[in-house]
């Protein structure tokens, strides 16, 4: 809610309203990477740029259960059914008893609150793994990327920890970010040029947590 109007936005953090009236205002045809992206629509954080202002990317989801659901939700978008990891191969992957907190076994048990539950209760099975650079270069993602968007419960650094950013340059981001993890993750967006940011649209996902890079910040 500002000044009284109720601002529209799909993602449960605003994260989608973040992007369109903060950090590109009314922005068309942008580019996104929305990883942890479930069937596309729920909570999604660039269902609402891709629908309504025209921006393309790639959606990542491990899911089997959410995976096929993506495929159809978002049409417009390259979607990949793999785990983000810092190596290609496989990763243990744990489909959880509550979907949305699904993720890889290590990542669920060493970097997420609650992870163990979702470990002891949920499915494990052998998913593919890839490292985000190589997918950006398969699908010929542009080297300057409007937004990115991380919920991939604990393997947010992982992800990110070895990434070239002087190849790819994230212009802003969002990541769901476990106090185990917060250290590394704001030391490294740090050291390579990012600042990081409030979104006034979320009041109350302090885990959900923002960084724009330096040639854009203000």
């Amino acid at each position: 809610m500002v000044g009284g109007v109720r601002k529209f936005h799909w993602n449960e953090w605003a994260n989608d309203l973040w992007i369109r009236e903060v950090i590109f205002p009314g922005k068309r045809n942008g580019y996104f990477v929305e990883a942890g992206a479930a069937d596309g629509v729920g909570g999604s954080s660039c269902l609402v740029l891709e629908r309504h202002l025209g921006w393309t990317g790639i959606c990542i989801e491990p899911s089997s259960r959410f995976f096929p659901q993506l495929k159809q939700n978002r049409p417009k978008s390259v979607c990949v059914n793999l785990c983000l990891a810092n190596h290609g191969g496989t990763v243990d992957f744990v489909e959880a008893r509550e979907p949305y907190l699904s993720g890889v076994r290590g990542a669920l048990l060493h970097c997420k609150a609650g992870g163990e539950e979702s470990v002891a209760t949920g499915v494990s099975s052998r998913r593919r793994a890839a490292k985000l650079v190589d997918l950006l270069r398969e699908h010929g993602a542009p080297r300057r990327i409007e937004y990115g968007a991380f919920d991939i419960e604990g393997s947010e650094y992982e992800a990110l920890r070895d990434f070239p950013f002087e190849e790819y340059r994230f212009l802003a981001l969002s990541l769901e970010v476990d106090g185990r993890i917060a250290q590394p993750i704001t030391a490294l967006l740090a050291a390579n040029g990012y600042r990081e940011t409030s979104n006034p649209f979320n009041e109350a996902g302090p885990w959900e947590r923002y960084w724009v890079h330096e040639s854009i910040a203000s």
